[in-house]
């Protein structure tokens, strides 16, 4: 509960800076938040969700920016026709629903948080229009749940060679 009030807090109080402030912010998270979720697997020896979320990330990223190249969708601020959709929300999400799937919600709802302020930010900031930032974070969400399993200590699997065959159990403490 004490993780939740400090995310929702900060977010409270990222929302009271500048616009400008609020564009930086956003810039830092979208390369924070899939590097904070690659880091945890690396940390916790989780080389199968490290897998998992390249899987998600990358199909998240090729994705955005298909549809990037694909749907001319200008930005309300006219800098670009690259608005839809929006590539700090997908990849923001891509990583905060990895982290929630994969080490459960007391990780995933603060790293939710900090998705859905990088996202209002781009919108709020006019580099997108509401369906961007929605299709961007439903892209990196959608991609996440079809990749990533919940993480376990206990892993079972198959071995099988030549001269014997069986189950093989292990247990990460």
């Amino acid at each position: 509960m004490r993780r939740i009030l400090l995310a929702l807090s900060l977010s409270l109080s990222l929302s009271a800076v500048p616009s400008y402030a609020n564009d930086d912010v956003a810039d830092f998270l979208q390369l924070a938040l899939p590097a904070t979720a690659a880091g945890i697997t690396v940390i916790t020896d989780d080389y199968e969700g490290l897998e998992q979320f390249a899987y998600a990330l990358g199909s998240t990223v090729a994705t955005t920016y298909a549809l990037k190249s694909l749907v001319s969708s200008e930005r309300p601020n006219g800098e670009d026709e690259d608005s839809f959709p929006s590539g700090h929300a997908s990849v923001t999400f891509s990583a905060a629903s990895f982290i929630d799937r994969r080490y459960g919600h007391q990780w995933g709802i603060p790293a939710y948080v900090l998705a859905s302020y990088t996202a209002y930010s781009r919108y709020e900031n006019d580099h997108h229009k509401a369906e961007d930032v929605l299709v961007g974070a439903l892209i990196g969400y959608g991609f996440s749940h079809l990749f990533v399993d919940e993480y376990s200590d206990v892993q079972i699997g198959a071995v099988v060679s030549e001269r014997y065959s069986g189950l093989s159990v292990s247990y990460a403490f």
